[in-house]
């Protein structure tokens, strides 16, 4: 990699006039003193910025990023050896970095959201540029040169021993220099882009060059994202562009197939261009076509001020990118992603991740590996991962914490939440080379035949069965609104977020106890045909697992939303605690124990449920204890003309295989 390019440095100018009272009695030497003893300081409090009046005010106001504009600061001082952000594992010179205050300082530095402050007549100058109104795309190459030769990234993450091949039959792609829609040269790369269509009036633009009598040509008036980003392929030695407006013909009988290849689109790609900024394709990538805003120096006596802003989890979740639906696949798939932002580019592969800001060599930042991992500065934290696009890998908690994450998202139509995740079911479905080991899913809810968390003695059908019926007890935090067209029992069935339950979570370390008197599944499931028969959950496991036949597509042909279960089923009678009913007690066994059974229940759709147009919890089959806690999920349903439907989820300490309640047998149509 080339050596860092020097800087061109302004001549120092004397002290700004007008400071405020705070900032004249700000001793900056003292500041950027290196104290080997002292890790970190807080050595500026501000009480109110006074931008109108103060010149150092107004640098750190143009320094501080997302922070709010108003409130209280601290101007933090730290300096070698303390790794103030998960992107980074050590600075080698002090610094200084302005953060809304908080009680919890240690926290804050662990999660800095704006920018680094610094001298650029200092040593570590080395290390740290201003960022320029245009990018430089040698930086760039740089980049993802030291990734193509030095990193592993086309297997990390996909799973061990993965059967995986990043071949998509018939891809269309952008060729750059003649502006054509061609089909991918067999040898060649490619570039891929994700960017927020916008306006759904302007969603039709793409579909009709497709149709038009020469598809192969491109409009002369592209948006300014996608514009720009065919420069950007260009300058990077790339010949060919992926866009979905343009590379997908909805009309075309390869449309479906192509959205259940997402994960080969994006991760075969040599690189995915994510405009993270504006709104919608009219904006354009900063730094191409639009100069980026950047902050200028602060001259302080003999030294030289410049803000570097740093990349931050929350810089990526305040955009409109963050918050559609399909671009939450796209970013998670792809090998190699280069962000725009107002303010820097950010690059993240699947070993490493480098700022624009920051020249240090790449040993500097932080890597995705076992060693990394499990640091100190990851603890602090929180999070485990210190990228800012989590890995997909098939562990029961990362597999639930992505459809988590997802339905955090909107969508400009409601009924393409499937459509948005079939990439990274795909990716998931692949398995290694384990029997079973593979995630399939029904109406967007995960199961697979293979779990080392269980007893060895059970087979893939059984365990398959269990986690899909387990699956359905996730949960929500606030009431959410019923998705036309999808089942109530599904996720995918309701329009909010949506979240599992602790103790599923952490299935990984929990242990899974069951009464001896229990089945293993104390339940069984059928699924609906189209033509109205039903096909038992054996028939269906055997058909996702062996068939060569995509699920997805089995889905679209002939299953209906409905599901058949039979279980144990107890009717809820009214209680005068809010949240909290009784469920109704076995007459026979009262004598022995006439204690109550109370189940608390969080409704799906609204603030309460209706006990008096009959409700009933449908006993699920897991008994999950964790620690000290353990609790007996049941999920409530409620009738609705020919079928039932799910209305909320359940939950009691009792065990309730045990419990004094008049529970019985019964099938029901669930959708």
């Amino acid at each position: 990699m080339a050596s860092p390019t020097s800087l061109s440095l302004p001549e120092p100018a004397a002290a700004p006039e007008g400071l405020c009272s705070q900032c004249a009695a700000f001793d900056l030497d003292d500041a950027l003193c290196f104290k080997p003893a002292i890790a970190v300081r807080i050595v500026l409090e501000i009480y109110q910025l006074k931008p109108k009046t103060c010149a150092f005010c107004r640098f750190l106001s143009g320094s501080m990023g997302h922070l709010p504009k108003g409130g209280m600061y601290n101007v933090t001082a730290v300096q070698a050896h303390f790794a103030v952000t998960p992107l980074l594992e050590k600075i080698e010179a002090p610094i200084l970095c302005i953060e809304a205050r908080r009680d919890w300082r240690i926290f804050n530095l662990f999660n800095i959201r704006s920018s680094i402050i610094f001298d650029c007549t200092g040593p570590i100058a080395r290390n740290l540029q201003p960022i320029a109104r245009l990018i430089d795309y040698r930086v760039v190459r740089e980049w993802i040169d030291s990734c193509v030769h030095t990193h592993q990234c086309r297997t990390v993450d996909r799973g061990k021993n993965l059967r995986y091949s990043y071949s998509v039959p018939g891809l269309k792609v952008i060729d750059c220099e003649h502006r054509l829609i061609r089909d991918l040269p067999a040898t060649a790369s490619y570039v891929t882009l994700s960017y927020v269509w916008g306006n759904p009036k302007d969603q039709s633009v793409g579909q009709a060059r497709l149709e038009s009598p020469a598809p192969e040509l491109l409009p002369q008036d592209l948006p300014a994202t996608i514009e720009d980003a065919i420069k950007v392929t260009l300058a990077l030695g790339h010949d060919y562009l992926w866009v979905d407006r343009y590379c997908l013909n909805k009309s075309s009988e390869d449309f479906h197939a192509q959205l259940r290849q997402m994960d080969k689109i994006y991760a075969g790609s040599a690189l995915t261009i994510i405009a993270a900024a504006g709104s919608d394709g009219s904006y354009g990538l900063p730094g191409v076509s639009r100069q980026r805003v950047v902050n200028q120096p602060f001259y302080f006596g003999r030294r030289i001020l410049y803000s570097t802003p740093l990349f931050s989890r929350e810089t990526l979740e305040s955009t409109t990118w963050s918050s559609r639906g399909w671009t939450y696949q796209e970013g998670l798939l792809s090998t190699r992603r280069l962000v725009f932002t107002d303010t820097q580019l950010y690059y993240e592969c699947q070993e490493r991740s480098r700022m624009e800001g920051w020249l240090a060599p790449e040993h500097m930042f932080w890597r995705r590996d076992e060693e990394s991992a499990g640091s100190w500065c990851d603890y602090f934290n929180k999070n485990p991962d210190p990228g800012l696009f989590p890995t997909i890998n098939g562990h029961v908690k990362s597999v639930l914490h992505r459809i988590e994450a997802f339905t955090k998202r909107s969508l400009t139509y409601e009924d393409d939440v499937l459509n948005a995740l079939l990439g990274i079911f795909a990716l998931l479905r692949q398995g290694t080379n384990i029997p079973y080991s593979g995630i399939q899913h029904l109406w967007g809810m995960p199961y697979f035949g293979y779990d080392v968390n269980f007893r060895r003695d059970r087979t893939p059908l059984t365990i398959s069965l269990s986690r899909f019926v387990n699956n359905l007890s996730w949960d929500v935090d606030n009431p959410v609104r019923r998705r036309v067209g999808f089942p109530s029992w599904s996720w995918t069935g309701w329009i909010g977020t949506v979240r599992w339950a602790k103790g599923l979570m952490m299935v990984d370390n929990g242990r899974y106890h069951r009464h001896r008197s229990t089945p293993d599944v104390p339940c069984t499931v059928s699924l609906e045909l189209r033509n109205g028969n039903t096909v038992d959950w054996r028939i269906y496991h055997a058909m996702s697992y062996l068939h060569d036949t995509s699920e997805d597509a089995r889905n679209a042909q002939q299953l209906t939303r409905f599901i058949h279960i039979s279980a144990y089923i107890t009717q809820i009678m009214q209680s005068d605690a809010p949240h909290c009913y009784q469920l109704e007690l076995d007459r026979k066994k009262s004598n022995n124990d006439s204690r109550p059974v109370y189940v608390s229940i969080n409704p799906t759709g609204g603030d309460h449920v209706n006990v008096g147009r009959g409700l009933f919890v449908m006993h699920l089959p897991w008994y999950l204890e964790y620690g000290h806690d353990s609790e007996c999920n049941v999920l409530v349903v409620q009738r609705q003309g020919s079928h039932w439907e799910r209305v909320g989820i359940g939950s009691t300490s009792t065990f309730l295989e045990v419990a004094p309640v008049e529970k019985t047998w019964t099938k029901i149509r669930l959708g």
